[in-house]
């Protein structure tokens, strides 16, 4: 067993939503999970060989609910990536299975930083929607004076368009009372606002302005990781170099990117699971590898990310 993954895990609970949750609609741009395969694992056949098998015969992408042989009640997912590395999970024991063949991620410090940065014109650094993972934040922060030294001009926020205003607001005049409008208005959990607060101010100190990616209108009439897209192409175009911070599902540049998320904007709410084109996978289409930085804050995994920080 390799170490922990959350992508791999997060693939694993997506698997779970699919076998049993009822079959609807699944949103613009959204792929759904095909779980009707006619393979099995065989005996005594190795996790690397099955795999394999798998993916030569089904092709890239996600696909679970695959039988074992000797126990039908046993079941696995397996995930085919375009590089041909594959992720074999099984979905009975909850765990996570085991990740072969993936390109490995160049570790990154703050002191070698610099020398990765150079050359791109933006860089998303991947963090993890979760309490246990605010040093995500702060390696970001510490991460922002070293961005404005090799020429990064803006900072992009996972945050929806809509409070563009109100954080310009606070960037103008960081006072008591703009500080507490920015809590009182933002959607989002304490902590999560403590770590944006953190980064807008080392913006203010960098004179790096922010820009509000998202577009969490239930009307869009795109995807939402299409619209981030467009915003950084706009600081592109201007002349611009964009450093964003974001979820970790958008932070990628495989096809497809399995997102969870909380409730009716995202935020708050029941758990939902989509397969969505990650941001990642945009910017590395429209600009290529060698000005494209994709950074995995939460660890060294073996995904789809150039580059990580453990």
């Amino acid at each position: 067993m390799k170490d922990r993954n959350p992508l791999r895990d997060s693939l694993l609970y997506s698997a779970l939503v699919v076998m049993l949750s009822s079959c609807a609609a699944a949103p613009a741009g959204v792929r759904s999970i095909n779980i009707s395969n006619p393979i099995e694992r065989l005996i005594n056949e190795s996790l690397y060989n099955f795999g394999k098998r798998v993916c030569g015969s089904l092709g890239e992408g996600i696909h679970p609910m695959i039988s074992d042989v000797q126990d039908k009640t046993t079941f696995y997912q397996v995930v085919c990536e375009e590089h041909g590395g594959f992720d074999v999970i099984n979905l009975n024991e909850y765990t996570a299975g085991e990740r072969f063949d993936y390109p490995q991620p160049l570790k990154l410090t703050l002191e070698t930083l610099l020398d990765y940065v150079k050359k791109k014109k933006v860089i998303l650094f991947g963090e993890d929607h979760d309490k246990s993972r605010r040093k995500d934040a702060g390696i970001f922060v510490s991460y922002i004076p070293k961005l404005k030294e090799t020429g990064f001009t803006h900072l992009g926020l996972e945050i929806d368009r809509d409070y563009q205003g109100l954080i310009d607001q606070y960037v103008g005049n960081p006072n008591t009372e703009n500080r507490q409008r920015l809590f009182s208005q933002l959607p989002y959990y304490q902590f999560t606002m403590e770590d944006i607060l953190m980064i807008i101010n080392q913006a203010i100190r960098t004179g790096m302005p922010i820009v509000c990616l998202d577009n969490l209108d239930p009307k869009r009439d795109k995807p939402r990781d299409e619209h981030m897209k467009i915003k950084i192409d706009t600081v592109l175009k201007n002349g611009g170099k964009v450093a964003a911070f974001l979820g970790g599902a958008h932070t990628r540049w495989s096809k497809e990117s399995e997102f969870q998320y909380w409730g009716d904007k995202n935020i708050r709410g029941s758990v939902q699971s989509l397969l969505i084109k990650p941001l990642g996978r945009y910017l590395v289409e429209a600009y290529g590898t060698d000005t494209v930085g994709l950074v995995d804050l939460t660890g060294c995994y073996d995904s789809y990310v150039f580059a990580c920080v453990e």
